[in-house]
């Protein structure tokens, strides 16, 4: 493993991927039983809200 990670956990997240974090990034498509770095989904619903209010806003700027 190239970094020391124990654990991974996260309610919600987006980001670009840079090089340190390639490890992490080759984990995450693969199925959570399959991971190296153990992984726990938590707060689903919850991470969803703020996605799904941002996702139907009207005022949104297009880049």
């Amino acid at each position: 493993m190239p970094i020391p990670i124990k654990e991974s956990t996260f309610p919600a997240f987006h980001t670009k991927q840079t090089t340190k974090d390639a490890f992490i990034y080759q984990e995450l498509p693969l199925p959570i039983s399959e991971r190296h770095l153990p992984t726990e989904a938590m707060m689903h619903d919850e991470a969803d809200a703020p996605f799904n209010a941002w996702r139907q806003n009207g005022d949104k700027v297009a880049y």
